[in-house]
């Protein structure tokens, strides 16, 4: 009965705190530790990999190219692309996360001119919805319309 009791609690020692620990960690919608989120995003390239607008794939309407994006550790932001125009565009400021890290708040850089149907958009807050290790997946409305930006990281 002794031995019985002593495994039980050595179990429990061993289950608690495990449960403590994942129910403690909170994730964002699609997937991703938030607690994980800043060690995750800084030090990479991110590759726009897919562009959706209003919940519908319009990756292949986009009138920019080779969008990426840095987000450096000092706060500093960089992101570049191709025009509609074939030019070169690179643009730099700062960014931060809101204090439940479910938010980017970028500033310094304009709008950009995405596809033919919305024309210019522009947002200093992207709502986080997934970061995974080499997955980074942000929203934001401009306007009455939805876009969601999928990255992959170089």
């Amino acid at each position: 009965m002794i031995l019985s009791n002593k495994n039980t609690l050595q179990r429990l020692l061993v289950v608690i705190p495990l449960m403590f620990l994942l129910l403690g960690c909170e994730t964002y919608s699609d997937g991703g530790l938030i607690g994980k989120t800043e060690k995750r995003v800084t030090g990479k390239t991110w590759i726009l990999d897919k562009y959706y607008l209003d919940g519908i794939d319009e990756t292949s309407s986009l009138i920019i190219s080779n969008l990426t994006e840095n987000y450096n550790e000092n706060g500093t932001y960089l992101r570049e692309y191709t025009d509609k125009n074939g030019d070169p565009v690179s643009e730099s400021g700062t960014w931060q996360f809101d204090t439940d890290k479910q938010l980017f708040n970028i500033s310094g850089v304009g709008s950009m001119e995405i596809t033919v149907q919305t024309g210019t958009v522009s947002s200093s807050d992207y709502f986080i919805l997934r970061m995974v290790k080499d997955e980074l997946v942000y929203n934001y409305d401009n306007g009455s319309s939805n876009h969601e930006f999928h990255f992959i990281a170089n």
